[in-house]
């Protein structure tokens, strides 16, 4: 695990254990006090626990739904365990689409548990039945760290024994004042109901009111900006205090050279007690939580967010913040949240390393990768599938399998032979994009894989040398295990990534939004492809949720 990894626990970890301090502080030893209330009183303790803001996500769960019954075709070699994973992954393939129409999964590996005999053939009658799921989706709440100025979150307040109470929500800048520029609660809107599509747009709150459930919750859901007005001067304003420094300076050779910075704040990190002026990552605001409740036996009022400079809110803009999953939920509408969350945690761990935290970044990586990996995203479903029949090897491979049909014959799908998957892929890509040859499994190793197909060792190597040189904290090797790439969503969200800086897509991607850019990115992932007009298509999404939501 990354040093970065085990710094980021360490603070939650002493965030939770401070978290539990207060609360034994205030409410004495929770065994000592249940026993009191229990058998002394009858009477529940009652108090805030925590608060802090949360996104929304929705987990899908198995529950066991029966059986399936698969009847196979031909004759299906699986004598050994790569060949019953492949035959297993061509079943998962085939039944997969229908289980989805009924809401039900099954897994690979249920598959091959059942798949217990050398060879299985349609002139024996031979089948196989395995489990299958029923997927029920559950929504909870999630802690987040940061958010965005114009965007949503929701506000959670735990405590006990508080049911039907109403808690007053409040949140607060930390020093120095950005937006609010005075000692004052944050203005946002608010939408009337969790389920409200749209906020209240013509109130601004100060103070947010939640009603605590039987749970122990009490919840709220904002958008981090003050009322819609016309003109939007006040959003407008507190855009601008986000906008970083641009700087243009003429070099020695009279060439023009631009350089980017955050703006310079005072803020009071000085140890010593004196204001600092200090230059800060991105320019942003720290924020935190005051909530009060009138319990039956007192009034109830606690800070939260604030017991040091890591516990806080991280406010930003929209283009320099991490993305969101609602933002990918918008781009890819068929995937689950927990894959969705795998990625959005991925590409936030090295976007800023990258160099990838601009909105025309974000908007044309997401179009590519919507084109590569389709709608419903699944990293394993990533690699290059190379079951072809003898005609396609022909057809598509002229350079390799069109000059020796022998060779597509010998190892292609026809009747009565199933595909040799290695040997088609090893075969057509020997000696090519710095492959070695047929015997080295170059070919098959180092096929298309991952988010944005990333194909031959020499893309693998060239990728592999930005994550070493950008991100060698990482402990990504894609040389050394290249099978990571599709089959781990960080691993093939960060290789994406490193592909992208290698082939100068940052550049493109920040000169601009136009159709002609968009064909340029194109040019370079695939330039034969006739996809140029859907990855226009794609992007069109993209920037809507990366750009037009951020202006």
């Amino acid at each position: 695990m990354s040093g970065h990894n085990d710094t980021v626990q360490n603070i939650a970890r002493n965030n939770s254990d401070a978290r539990l301090q207060r609360i034994q502080d205030r409410f004495g030893r929770w065994n000592e006090e249940t026993n009191q209330t229990t058998f002394a009183t009858n009477d529940p303790e009652e108090g805030l626990l925590d608060a802090y803001f949360a996104e929304q996500i929705t987990r899908q769960f198995g529950i066991p739904d029966g059986t399936y019954t698969y009847s196979f075709g031909g004759t299906n070699d699986t004598s050994t365990a790569d060949k019953k994973r492949r035959i297993a992954q061509i079943i998962f393939d085939r039944v997969s689409p229908q289980l989805k129409q009924n809401g039900q999964h099954t897994a690979i590996e249920l598959i091959i548990a059942v798949l217990v005999n050398d060879n299985y053939s349609n002139t024996n009658g031979d089948s196989v039945t395995f489990e299958i799921f029923k997927t029920e989706e559950r929504t909870s709440y999630q802690k987040i760290s940061s958010g965005t100025l114009g965007g949503d979150s929701y506000i959670i307040v735990k405590g006990f024994a508080l049911k039907d109470k109403e808690a007053t929500i409040e949140i607060f800048e930390k020093e120095p004042f950005l937006l609010m520029e005075s000692e004052t609660p944050l203005t946002v809107i608010q939408y009337d109901s969790l389920n409200a599509e749209e906020p209240n747009e013509s109130v601004n709150k100060t103070e947010l009111k939640a009603t605590f459930d039987d749970r122990g919750e009490a919840v709220v859901k904002i958008k981090f900006r003050p009322k819609v007005e016309d003109p939007d001067t006040v959003f407008d304003g507190w855009k601008e205090k986000f906008k970083p420094i641009v700087e243009t300076t003429t070099n020695e050779t009279g060439a023009v050279e631009t350089s980017i910075r955050p703006q310079p704040r005072p803020d009071d990190l000085d140890t010593t007690g004196s204001s600092t002026n200090y230059t800060i990552p991105n320019t942003v605001d720290l924020l935190w939580l005051k909530v009060q409740v009138n319990g039956d036996k007192q009034k109830y009022e606690e800070e939260f967010l604030n017991e040091s400079n890591s516990a806080y809110f991280v406010l930003s803009d929209c283009c320099s913040a991490p993305i969101t999953l609602e933002q990918l939920k918008q781009i890819f509408t068929a995937t689950s949240d927990a894959d969705l969350n795998a990625m959005k945690d991925a590409f936030n761990e090295a976007f800023v390393q990258f160099s990838m935290n601009t909105c025309l970044n974000k908007a044309h990586f997401f179009a590519q990768v919507k084109q590569e990996v389709g709608n419903s995203v699944d990293v394993e479903n990533t690699a290059e599938n190379m079951n072809y029949r003898v005609s396609a090897l022909i057809s598509t491979f002229t350079s390799s399998f069109g000059r020796n049909p022998a060779k597509a014959h010998e190892y292609g799908r026809k009747p009565g032979q199933s595909a040799n998957v290695q040997a088609i892929a090893n075969y057509a890509y020997a000696n090519r994009n710095g492959n070695g040859n047929f015997a080295s499994g170059d070919g098959w190793n180092y096929r298309g894989r991952g988010f944005l197909q990333l194909t031959g060792r020499t893309n693998y190597n060239n990728a592999n040398q930005i994550i070493q040189s950008l991100y060698p904290e990482s402990g990504i090797d894609i040389i050394a295990n290249p099978i990571l790439v599709s089959t781990d969503v960080r691993v093939a969200m960060i290789s994406a990534m490193a592909y992208w800086v290698e082939n100068g897509l940052v550049e493109l991607a920040n000169a601009g939004g136009e159709d002609t850019n968009v064909n340029s990115i194109t040019a370079v992932i695939n330039f034969h492809t006739s996809s140029y007009a859907s990855r226009r298509n794609h992007f069109q999404t993209t920037k809507k949720v990366f750009l037009n939501e951020c202006s």
